[in-house]
């Protein structure tokens, strides 16, 4: 199991005695704190005993054996702190950079994204683990594994938007004819206007637009999917495209012309200029938008496809 996310390799988790030895391995994987790991202690305090008859210290170092500031400005796990323990009676103690849930943090030590070192230190140890003869994962008193990893809000959002991407890109219904356009007054209310029109959908680029058409959330006549419009919502925009705009409202709408990276609301004069340009109009009518606003979103709203860099005009 490949553990490095950064390419760099560092020591391993292990036992600091007491005593200067060298410290012995709980495990021979590579511990990286974008990975989450998780150690379950059985009867920690066998071999483990300290003057108070305690289970040992769990503590996190960097590469240099320095201790890591953390957002909880905690350096170890201890007995004494309030750890919460499983139904079983066992004791699952988390490593890692995420949190592993609020209901898991009592027993949670942050580690950064990159490498550390993760040491078990023993007080008043036995001589079995002194001289090594004791291993504690071989002994069965611990497991050290690595945690499945929690689904965040935004790999929830990749999935979703990868899958979004693949039905648009493969089940398009838009195309650049003038037939088409004419079609979208007579389309039934449930309809939407599905797909890039002149180049395929670009993933990198698809995500980009998602995540800049946030900020207009609030307008609900700015689609926030241009690869995905109502048909209702096109008919209507389509409406405004031919609103005449006094000289201030023009010079704002010329500018975006000129700038914006298809020089127009698309890379050529079908509905889809006809939609966007109409919305730019709305917005310069109704929310009076500067010609640098439309040329933003003009810019992150256009549905030509291709990636990034792609200017069709």
């Amino acid at each position: 199991m490949a553990l490095s996310c950064q390419g760099r390799k560092p020591r391993h988790i292990g036992i600091q005695c007491a005593t200067p030895i060298d410290c012995q391995s709980l495990t021979r994987e590579p511990l990286q704190g974008c990975l989450p790991w998780v150690i379950t202690a059985r009867y920690v305090w066998i071999l483990g005993r300290t003057k108070t008859d305690g289970p040992p210290d769990y503590d996190e170092y960097d590469s240099e054996d320095f201790q890591l500031a953390n957002p909880l400005d905690t350096f170890a796990l201890s007995s004494w702190m309030p750890l919460k323990y499983n139904a079983d009676g066992l004791l699952d103690l988390y490593f890692q950079n995420e949190s592993p849930g609020t209901d898991k943090e009592a027993n949670w030590l942050p580690a950064p994204k990159g490498a550390f070192n993760l040491l078990m230190r023993l007080y008043a140890p036995m001589s079995e683990a002194l001289t090594g003869k004791w291993n504690p994962l071989a002994s069965g008193a611990f497991t050290a594994t690595q945690a499945p990893a929690q689904e965040t809000q935004e790999t929830q959002d990749h999935v979703a938007q990868k899958s979004r991407l693949d039905l648009l890109s493969q089940h398009g219904n838009v195309e650049c004819s003038a037939q088409f356009e004419n079609s979208i007054a007579t389309m039934p209310a449930d309809a939407r206007l599905q797909g890039s029109c002149c180049a395929p959908m670009d993933e990198t680029r698809y995500r980009q637009q998602i995540d800049g058409l946030k900020k207009y959330s609030e307008i609900i006549e700015v689609p926030p999917d241009p690869y995905d419009i109502s048909a209702p919502l096109a008919h209507k925009l389509i409406g405004y495209y031919t609103l005449a705009l006094n000289k201030e409202e023009q010079s704002a709408y010329d500018y975006a012309m000129e700038h914006s990276d298809m020089q127009g609301p698309c890379c050529r004069q079908c509905w889809r200029w006809k939609v966007y340009g109409g919305l730019g109009k709305f917005l310069i009518r109704e929310h009076h938008y500067t010609g640098q606003q439309l040329t933003d979103l003009w810019n992150v709203g256009q549905g030509c496809g291709g990636p990034t860099d792609t200017k069709m005009h």
